[in-house]
């Protein structure tokens, strides 16, 4: 419940002073260039609170193996109750609440599909940084490997997104990598609403 709390009202907090600054941008080169900050921002915020993920597991690992030992319940019911209670209540509620008044402040285009589409990439992308930071974290044996391994993985895919460095001006031999980060895809995804 804590942590719930947290995400909660970070998001909206987050997602007001996020929109706060981003407030109202014109129909112009630079309210362009914010619009992309904007988003790139609300792409980098989420994926560094899905690093709650990593204390999660290590303070539930032993319990899990312990209780799964004993079969008082199959591998696969903990993974789809985890998946499940994680990914509605720390991926997709947290993103809604911090695209509402982030989307609107800022003035992004106001149709519904637009807006629908933006929060969609904004929840499928949280979801997937959630799920690659359960990967790492059940794959170390500590709560440090994890978290420094996810901070390396999401700050190298940040400089592979398009908006630090135009894709196509990246030397050729490591333009590729682009294709492994999901921010790119989020980004190129909310950068046609």
């Amino acid at each position: 419940p804590t942590l719930l709390t947290l995400h909660v009202s970070l998001a909206i907090f987050t997602g007001v002073i996020t929109g706060a600054i981003f407030y109202q941008l014109e129909d112009n080169s630079i309210g362009v260039q914010n619009r992309m900050g904007g988003t790139f921002f609300a792409l980098a915020f989420l994926a560094f609170t899905s690093l709650t993920t990593v204390d999660l597991l290590m303070n539930e690992r032993s319990v899990v193996l312990r209780e799964v030992r004993s079969n008082f319940y199959r591998p696969s019911s903990y993974l789809i109750s985890k998946l499940a209670l994680d990914g509605m209540l720390l991926r997709v509620i947290p993103a809604v609440l911090y695209w509402i008044p982030f989307y609107y402040m800022a003035g992004f285009n106001s149709e519904s599909a637009y807006a629908a589409t933006y929060a969609f990439v904004l929840i499928a992308f949280n979801c997937a940084v959630g799920a690659w930071s359960r990967v790492v974290t059940i794959a170390c044996n500590t709560a440090g490997q994890s978290s420094f391994i996810m901070n390396f993985i999401l700050l190298f895919s940040l400089a592979f997104t398009g908006f630090l460095v135009n894709v196509n001006s990246i030397p050729a031999v490591l333009r590729w990598i682009h294709y492994l980060s999901v921010f790119f895809y989020a980004f190129e995804a909310v950068s046609y609403t």
